[in-house]
């Protein structure tokens, strides 16, 4: 009876480490949308307010710093639509707020610490794995 409970014990846990794997792709897609329209190719070098994205061509778009915040709300905006406003704030964001301590508020962050916000997102979104919890993994 004890290794019918094990065996039992052990397909639960394969369960959830499967469930939690598929959270975690997920929110690596939630983050790969934000980093849309060139997101994930911009320089990592800011000068005298002006942003670089080399694209696939090798065609140089240059950005203020303005029209940078215009792309990342636009990313947003894309994030919450192909997805929902929940899973990007209350699900994504609590997982980088986890990890990073000062990534409190996402729009404020992005609006003093472009570069670095571009950074951590796409540091996420390659690794694809979060720490932290939120509502989602709560459910699990």
């Amino acid at each position: 009876m004890l290794k019918k409970g094990n065996e039992m014990s052990e397909n639960s846990d394969s369960i959830a480490i499967q469930k939690r794997k598929e959270h975690f792709e997920h929110l690596a897609e939630i983050a790969t949308v934000l980093l849309a329209n060139g997101m994930d190719k911009i320089n990592d070098t800011e000068n005298a307010d002006r942003y670089e994205v080399i694209d696939e061509d090798n065609t140089i778009r240059t950005f203020t710093h303005h029209h940078l915040m215009r792309i990342l709300d636009s990313n947003f905006d894309l994030a919450c639509q192909k997805y929902s406003e929940w899973e990007v704030f209350l699900c994504l964001m609590p997982h980088i707020s986890a990890e990073y301590h000062d990534f409190k508020d996402p729009l404020s962050y992005i609006k003093y610490k472009p570069l670095r916000y571009i950074e951590i997102i796409k540091t996420l979104a390659n690794r694809k794995t979060f720490i932290g919890s939120c509502p989602a993994c709560n459910e699990s």
